[in-house]
This record gives C-alpha cells, structure tokens and sequence, in this order.
C-alpha cells in the first residue's frame, strides 16, 4: 500500500530544497505561456503559483495560511453557477421552415357522367 502522507512528506522536502529552481521554471512556462495569451492572463496564475511554492515550503506566516494541520492545499476549483447566476441560456433549435402560401394541392377526380333514369344505380338496385 502506498503511504500518501510519505509522498508528501518527500516532495515538501524536495520543494524546500529545490524551491528557487520551481520558481524559476514556473517564470519560464509562466513568461511563453503569457506571450501565447497575454501576460494579463498568465501573471496572477504565475504569481499565485509562487504563493503556492512558498505555502508548501513554509516560507508563509501560519497565520496567513488557508489549510490547517495535516490538510494539503488545494487547488481552485471552477466557480459553480448559483441559483442567482444561472448560467448561459440554453440554446432553441431554429423553426421548421414554412410551406409557401398558396392554394393547397389536391388530388385528381375522375369525371363522371350523370346518371340515367331507370338506370340501376339510380333506382338504388343492382
């Protein structure tokens, strides 16, 4: 069985050992990916990351700190819509395109010819 807490306990060592060079590939990956999509976007993620490496190598004031005791930071999780903030409005389908307007079809009749006197459908027998 895989003891979780040993894990931790290894890499918090590593990072405290190995933090300044963390940093300096998270301002690496942090300086292409801002080129990619704007630093407005990349620098608050990289800045947060740096926060992040400080917490886990204990460089924070404990009081300062989100997590308590044994519990590892976690990561942020994606804002949930709330009953007030339902969301994006579902999409509807697009109409059924109309018939043009017009006289309706009909089917052909054949024509008939009136009916003979003593003729046996006029008299109602066969």
């Amino acid at each position: 069985m895989v003891d979780f807490n040993e894990l931790r306990n290894k890499a918090q060592s590593l990072l405290s050992e190995h933090s300044d060079q963390v940093k300096s590939g998270i301002d690496k990956v942090g300086e292409v990916v801002g080129r990619k999509v704007g630093h407005d976007k990349a620098d608050p993620i990289e800045q947060k990351l740096h926060g992040l490496v400080d917490r886990l190598k204990g460089d924070t004031d404990p009081a300062a700190e989100q997590t308590t005791g044994d519990q590892a930071p976690t990561a942020p999780t994606a804002q949930q819509p709330t009953p007030t903030d339902p969301g994006p409005e579902p999409t509807v389908p697009a109409p059924a395109p109309t018939p043009p307007a017009g006289p309706a079809p009909t089917t052909p009749v054949e024509p008939t010819l009136p009916e003979q006197p003593g003729s046996p459908s006029a008299t109602g027998r066969y």
